[in-house]
């Protein structure tokens, strides 16, 4: 058996069981999604310049999720005993490590300055936020009235952020149009287009001559349609017809996957670097080639919707624009939005109330409690209601609202069950209660 030297052994000192299986398989995960190449994106990378900080379309996603990526490795690290020093340490190592082979033995990955300080402020954020858990675990009932009002505050923020965010963006400058153009990134549509419209005006290959025609009908008509020819279905999603602007950013796009048709929008998301809206019509297009139909996609203030008619007529997918898709603005991966939309949006306003409804049981635990319950339901309804009415959306459908229910109550039991575990425990073993402090 190998034994590494013993002032190694200290350096790198693990705790038996669940702290080191914790640290050795978070690596494992970071390993698996930093260190597999994707030869697709190989020029992609190349065009990424090493020094940027926000990086690419999806620049503010790509941040976020690399910071959150390494925030785990900082916790584990601290969970094993190692210092705060170290665990950063660790944490800046293995992004350079990373860097250094995205950079030199990975085809597709692309390294850059944005990957390594993100990286870092992960691990740092891990460690600390290992040292806070007491209180983020066990608050004192004042502690949990400031994360409640804290996070009433987060709610109504992001809410009315993503209000904000999914209204379409009209930029100025000259617009074109495109007939199945050609991105390195995509696939590429072999069918005939037979013609086009954007919002009810003539859309042909090229410049428009008059762009402020379209810039003043894009958002209240949106739409955009294609009499097209089929033909085998690509292996990569293919734009069919798009809206650009000279800057260049893809207004609008119609583009077939497999035999998926997609309607992308741009909005204000999109120039901040997130995730625009895309809705998808499922098993649109025939297996066969040479079968004409009509496709196209179009939103108002509170729909996107995408729609194909054939012989066989009309076939329709819409939804309901949501303040609440805060989770698909983040998304790390492309992500399409149909008829499931509305449940995981209910099952991720679920997981966003546990944390409210633990924190105001705890609050209401010590006295006035109508008051604390009351301001949970007013700063609900004002991000459920309020804030969709003010920004010309549908306030929040039934399953949200459920998920909404659920999680305060989910919150609310596990607060009341710590509760009950912490009276038993006084019972057997009666001692003074210590306010939670961080490490």
């Amino acid at each position: 058996m190998i034994r590494l030297p013993a002032r190694i052994r200290q350096r790198v000192s693990l705790q038996p069981g669940w702290p080191s299986l914790a640290l050795l398989a978070w690596l494992v995960v970071i390993g698996t999604v930093t260190l597999v190449p994707d030869p697709s994106l190989v020029e992609l990378a190349a065009s990424t310049p090493v020094w940027c900080l926000v990086c690419g379309s999806m620049g503010t996603i790509d941040v976020l999720w690399n910071v959150l990526l390494f925030v785990p490795l900082g916790a584990s690290a601290r969970w094993n005993g190692w210092s705060p020093k170290k665990s950063i340490f660790l944490g800046i190592a293995v992004s350079c490590t990373i860097e250094a082979l995205q950079a030199t033995v990975l085809p597709g990955r692309d390294a850059s300055l944005s990957d390594l300080v993100t990286n870092s402020s992960g691990t740092l954020l891990g460690v600390y936020a290992f040292g806070w858990r007491p209180l983020v675990l066990q608050p004192t009932p004042q502690q949990s009235r400031r994360f409640l009002v804290g996070g009433l505050v987060m709610w109504l923020a992001t809410t009315g952020v993503m209000a904000w965010g999914f209204a379409p963006h009209v930029s100025t400058g000259t617009y074109f149009g495109q007939w199945a153009p050609s991105f390195r990134h995509l696939g590429q549509f072999r069918g005939d287009i037979l013609e086009a419209t954007v919002a009810g005006l003539p859309l042909a290959q090229g410049p428009f001559a008059r762009s402020s025609d379209v810039q003043s009908r894009l958002g209240h008509a949106d739409t955009l349609w294609a009499r097209i020819r089929t033909a085998a279905p690509p292996t990569d999603p293919a734009p069919i017809v798009s809206l650009a602007d000279d800057r260049p950013t893809t207004l609008l796009r119609l583009s077939q996957a497999g035999r998926d048709l997609v309607y992308h929008s741009h909005t204000r998301l999109g120039q901040l670097k997130m995730r625009d809206p895309a809705v998808v019509l499922r098993q649109a297009f025939p297996s066969r080639a040479g079968v004409e139909l009509e496709v196209a996609g179009g939103r108002t203030a509170r729909t996107l919707s995408v729609w194909r008619i054939d012989g066989a007529g009309l076939r329709l997918t819409t939804v309901r624009v949501s303040p609440h898709w805060s989770w698909y603005a983040i998304f790390p991966v492309d992500v399409t939005l149909g008829r499931a939309t509305v449940l995981v949006t209910g099952l991720w306003l679920c997981l966003l109330m546990v944390p409210l409804g633990f924190w105001t049981t705890r609050t209401a635990a010590q006295g006035s409690a109508l008051i604390w319950w009351t301001a949970l339901v007013v700063g609900l309804l004002v991000g459920a209601v309020a804030v969709p009415l003010v920004a010309g959306l549908d306030t929040t459908a039934p399953i949200e609202w459920a998920g909404v229910l659920v999680g305060i109550g989910l919150g609310a039991l596990i607060s009341r069950r710590q509760a009950l575990t912490l009276v038993r425990g006084a019972a057997r073993n009666p001692s003074p209660i210590q306010t939670a402090t961080p490490d």
